[in-house]
């Protein structure tokens, strides 16, 4: 069941960058967590971002934990190649230029990825839904139809606030 208003976790945002992007695991690349053991469903995963230098490498990834809006939007800029330059553009009163985000947010507000609330605010420290999620990745991708891309069975969520722009990545979250 995918949940669309659910939170996503960073276990399950890890599993599906890795496949959203296609990245390939370097069987040469270690790297231990205090939470997170190599014989664990999610190991390979977040192993694979780490040791592409997408995410910080650190002792513990705590991916259980929700992953919030302004992470998700670094990570995609990231991974799918668009470029994130400071600018004196606010598109969002909750995210200043001084924000440590900031770049990251107006790229992805430049590339067509987010639109932020209809009250001006983004909301970059809220857990992301997994319904916003799939849209923004779906997009970073260059996906626009419904159906399938990359690797990934994308299906329309008819119960979703997000009918005609939300695009569920279910296959990526259960297999």
């Amino acid at each position: 069941e995918f949940r669309p208003n659910d939170p996503m976790t960073r276990y399950e945002f890890a599993k599906i960058i890795k496949i959203a992007a296609n990245l390939e695991t370097d069987v040469n690349c270690t790297h231990e967590f205090n939470d997170l053991s190599p014989d664990s469903y999610f190991y390979s995963y977040v192993k694979t971002l780490v040791c592409k230098n997408i995410i910080s490498e650190r002792d513990r990834y705590y991916g259980y934990h929700n992953i919030s809006r302004a992470e998700v939007s670094k990570i995609l800029i990231n991974v799918f190649g668009l470029e994130a330059v400071d600018t004196d553009i606010v598109s969002f009163t909750d995210v200043p230029k001084t924000n440590e985000f900031h770049k990251y947010i107006e790229a992805a507000k430049e590339a067509g990825l987010i639109n932020g609330y209809g009250d001006g605010r983004f909301g970059p420290y809220y857990p992301i839904l997994r319904q916003e999620m799939a849209k923004m990745t779906a997009l970073a991708t260059g996906y626009t139809e419904y159906g399938e891309a990359v690797g990934i069975t994308f299906t329309v969520d008819k119960n979703s606030a997000y009918v005609g722009e939300s695009i569920t990545a279910r296959a990526a979250i259960v297999d």
